[in-house]
């Protein structure tokens, strides 16, 4: 509706603006020092054990509240797990953005 109210002539000189437009905008490098990649990487360690221990606390919980040894318990550990895998996984993909020269593709 607002792209109806300007003159043809405005019309024009924005769409010509945006053709000029780079595509992809230039990345601008990012230094991250080694003691960084190193505390980022203990972090996903952390939160790998304590996703586990969470679900196992709690899997634990609902076993004692509803006596359905193992079963909640297990649950617990496999849902903690996937959330360990899912941050290992975050961290990976923003390691290998970070430093496409290491990540081992071509």
């Amino acid at each position: 509706m607002l792209e109806a109210a300007r003159p043809a002539s405005q019309m024009a000189d924005a769409e010509q603006t945006m053709s000029d437009a780079p595509l992809d905008p230039p990345r601008r490098e990012r230094h991250v020092s080694p003691m960084m990649q190193q505390a980022s990487a203990a972090a996903v360690g952390l939160e790998f054990g304590i996703s586990i221990g969470i679900g196992a606390f709690g899997g634990s919980w609902l076993d004692g509240r509803f006596g359905t040894d193992p079963w909640c318990l297990l649950t617990g550990v496999l849902l903690g797990s996937v959330s360990g895998f899912r941050s290992l996984y975050r961290y990976a993909q923003r390691y290998a953005a970070d430093n496409p020269d290491e990540s081992g593709q071509p």
